[in-house]
């Protein structure tokens, strides 16, 4: 039946290429052989093919067709492919081999009788991180399919099993002043419920560096506005996103926590790029999340537009003149 149909799909296209004229005649012929034409006249313009091919080898194989109309005009020749196998619907998965990265000495070679096939992969001597795991089989005719490959990360630590074990905070973008605290207990989930110390920033504060701001009762005072950034690591050693709030010490040695929250009225992201808006004779600076300074720009216009890579985060500080500064965090997909 597959053969049948297969040969009226070119009797059909024939009759499209030929357009009105009747077809008078045909030949095929398999492969290259040309000696081996065979050549039929047709009745009615209508091809029917029902070929013999258990003589050839298993394997790819060409049937190379052409007809001639009635003006004897012959069509250019149609070259289709097929399999030949022994087992056709019979034929299913016997073997199957495996292996890690690019490294053919673990292959691990197995056999199976159903065609079913269930793989558990020891990947205890991988070291950490990335990794690719390529599969094939092999079916009764002794074919192997393409490889199959896919990727995965091993970690010393699963999700089940990681835990919060350290975690490091530094003020405003003084990153090489950060502070390192390492749990004696790692644990999930973890609270930070600490007191930090910010005595350096109090005492640091002059009528000079200083400015009139309102507290939360309404009340002006001489203070400074920083920001405090805090970022935790697991057990695998990988860091978290910058978590990041605003912190007002004023010079009679209080303080205040404010969270932020992205302002997009100054801040916008599409297509890769974070446009600075409405922040006219401002400075802004972006800042990755190891804390890594990627741009910076004094007296900003009334826009800029900054490209970044897609994926990754990324903190943005606008200092607007005479105010605190405006903070967001960006995550360019």
């Amino acid at each position: 039946m597959k053969k049948k149909a297969f040969c009226v799909l070119l009797g059909c296209m024939l009759v499209l290429m030929m357009h009105a004229q009747d077809i008078s005649k045909y030949e095929y012929w398999i492969d290259h052989r040309t000696d081996a034409i065979v050549q039929t006249t047709a009745s009615g313009g209508d091809i029917d093919l029902s070929l013999d091919v258990s003589t050839l080898v298993e394997g790819l194989h060409s049937l190379t067709f052409r007809a001639q109309d009635t003006n004897d005009n012959w069509s250019a020749p149609l070259v289709t492919f097929f399999v030949h196998t022994q087992h056709g619907a019979d034929n299913h998965v016997s073997n199957y081999e495996y292996w890690f990265d690019h490294d053919l000495t673990t292959k691990v070679s197995a056999s199976t009788s159903d065609g079913v096939i269930s793989i558990d992969a020891d990947a205890s001597s991988l070291a950490d991180g990335l990794h690719s795991f390529t599969f094939r089989a092999q079916d009764t005719d002794g074919q192997w399919n393409a490889p199959l490959v896919q990727f995965f990360v091993k970690s010393r630590n699963g999700i089940a099993d990681n835990k919060i074990s350290a975690y490091q905070y530094w003020f405003n973008e003084d990153f090489e002043k950060a502070a390192l605290i390492t749990l004696e207990e790692p644990a999930t989930p973890y609270v930070l419920d600490v007191q930090i110390p910010v005595d350096s920033l109090i005492r640091e504060l002059t009528l000079e560096n200083t400015t009139l701001i309102e507290d939360e009762e309404g009340t002006a005072r001489y203070g400074k506005t920083n920001v405090l950034n805090i970022r935790f690591q697991d057990l695998n050693g990988d860091w978290s996103t910058i978590q990041s709030d605003l912190l007002t010490c004023y010079m009679d040695g209080e303080t205040s926590v404010t969270s932020i929250v992205d302002d997009t009225q100054y801040v916008d992201y599409h297509d890769g790029i974070i446009n600075i808006c409405n922040a006219s004779n401002s400075d802004c600076n972006i800042y990755d999340t190891s804390g890594k300074l990627i741009y910076q720009k004094k007296n900003v216009s009334d826009s800029e537009n900054i490209s970044v890579t897609r994926g990754n985060v990324y903190i943005v500080y606008i200092y607007l003149k005479d105010h605190v500064p405006v903070i967001s965090k960006v995550m360019a997909q």
